[in-house]
Formats: structure tokens, sequence, C-alpha cells
């Protein structure tokens, strides 16, 4: 099949066409490596986690999770009108 014939069959320039078969094999794709969003904290949640080893077990941080519908940030005070 001709260069010409592969360029409108795939929808690709013959420039593009030729590229491709000077390849000797498909290019390959390497995500680079994207820095986590808690990166900046991690220092600081370390040192959380470092003192609650030494404060009573119910003074210490917890995790709630985040589907649960318990948790500090779920509960509402209960307003009464008058």
């Amino acid at each position: 099949m001709s260069i010409r014939e592969l360029a409108r069959r795939f929808h690709h320039s013959r420039r593009k066409i030729r590229e491709i078969l000077a390849r000797p094999g498909p290019k390959s794709y390497q995500r680079r490596p994207m820095p986590s969003v808690l990166d900046p904290f991690k220092p600081l949640i370390d040192a959380i986690l470092t003192s609650d080893k030494q404060v009573p077990r119910k003074q210490r941080h917890i995790a709630w999770k985040s589907s649960s519908n318990r948790g500090p940030l779920s509960r509402r005070k209960r307003t009464t009108r008058g």
C-alpha cells in the first residue's frame, strides 16, 4: 500500500505516515509522576501523629470515614424557635 493511500485511510498527513513507518516500533508513553495534594502537609500530619502517641487514647486525633453520616462535621446544633 502506498504512503498516499495510508494517509488517506488513517486521516494523517503523508509526512506523519513516513515518520511512523521510519520508527522501529510503536512510540512508548510514559506518564510524568504527579505530586500528591497532601505533599505540602505531610510533615504536619507526621508531627500530629507522632505527638498523638504520647497523649492518652481518648485525646488522640481520629479520622472519620467520609461516607459515614457520623462524625464531627455532620453534627448540627439543634435550634428551637422561640
